[in-house]
């Protein structure tokens, strides 16, 4: 992908057309609906990861490489279980451990600016896993989110690390967290 193709329109007609063909497929009995799921959720990592390519392009190559060693981009939430469903939210979770990285913050505006600008129902959030932790039991959807996650680029320590420090937690909380789930429910 080059700098051409990356008006706001072409990006858009893009993910829409890959997704419509999908669909299409799905309609005329090609694809079951756990097939269209899958190819949908594969569709969507392979485009979401052209735009993470985009997004740090303008990054000299070694402050990319020390980025990347410094964070775990996530799939979160119901993208997380592997369950992209058409028109559903894309919800990433750009987690450190020690104070990222200088470059993270040129990267993840020029990332989420190029989401946008392809039409995803983005949600994001960039946190270290200490505080991804720390707002796991003050909110219970945080918590919700990470139950199921997936590593879609970067160092897979840092997503292994969040994912026994939330399993360690949530095995702990676990009557906590079921008690905070159905009173943000009942809200």
């Amino acid at each position: 992908m080059n700098a051409s193709d990356l008006t706001h329109g072409t990006l858009k007609s893009r993910w829409q057309e890959s997704q419509g063909a999908i669909l299409d497929r799905y309609r005329n009995g090609e694809l079951d609906t756990q097939a269209t799921i899958a190819e949908l959720t594969q569709g969507m990592d392979a485009f979401v990861n052209e735009l993470i390519d985009y997004a740090c392009g303008q990054l000299p190559k070694a402050s990319r490489d020390a980025m990347f060693d410094a964070i775990a981009i996530l799939a979160v939430g119901g993208y997380g279980r592997g369950e992209m469903f058409p028109h559903s939210d894309v919800d990433l979770l750009i987690c450190y451990d020690n104070g990222g990285n200088q470059s993270l913050q040129q990267f993840t505006s020029e990332f989420v600016r190029i989401c946008w600008d392809a039409g995803l129902k983005l949600g994001h959030a960039v946190r270290s896993i200490n505080d991804t932790l720390s707002l796991c039991r003050d909110e219970s959807q945080v918590a919700t989110s990470l139950v199921q996650t997936r590593l879609l680029r970067g160092n897979e320590n840092i997503h292994e690390k969040l994912r026994r420090r939330f399993e360690a937690w949530i095995t702990k909380a676990r009557r906590a967290f079921i008690d905070a789930c159905e009173e943000s429910r009942n809200k």
